[in-house]
């Protein structure tokens, strides 16, 4: 089955390159912007500090009351860039892929969100649905964008 993508974001945030990156790829800080991010669970402490494409760990988001924890692979990380992590869900494997970018308005973000079903019941959901990840993405990207400007 081939990748598709759900959803590209893009928003330019008027702050420096390196304390964007942070909010994105620091736990604590997403926390602080990203209402579906609960944790992300890691074999050590070492491998948490590491940033070393090759990691996996255990991330749990949250989506109304209900926790979803999922496996995840950090791919790439070339700070503060870029970074790709892989995730492995029933619906099939999803990519979350973030660039960024000095601009001279701030720092453009994209995050471009992609999925590999893991069969024909998925493709047809993620197609039917898909719309609602990117409008709650939408909504945390505006979270972090108020966050980081407000500083």
């Amino acid at each position: 089955m081939q990748e598709m993508i759900l959803y590209k974001v893009e928003k330019v945030i008027d702050a420096p390159i390196e304390r964007v990156f942070s909010y994105l790829s620091d736990d604590e800080k997403i926390k602080q912007w990203n209402s579906l991010f609960v944790e992300n669970i890691y074999n050590s402490e070492e491998d948490k500090n590491a940033c070393i494409p090759g990691t996996k760990y255990k991330s749990v988001s949250k989506v109304g009351k209900k926790q979803l924890a999922f496996d995840a692979e950090l791919l790439t990380y070339n700070a503060p860039y870029s970074t790709t992590v892989k995730g492995y869900t029933k619906e099939g494997e999803s990519y979350s892929k973030y660039v960024l970018t000095e601009t001279n308005e701030g720092t453009l973000v994209i995050l471009e969100a992609s999925l590999i079903p893991k069969n024909y019941y998925y493709k047809i959901m993620v197609k039917l649905f898909g719309w609602v990840s990117k409008m709650m993405l939408d909504e945390e990207f505006d979270n972090l964008k108020e966050l980081l400007e407000k500083k």
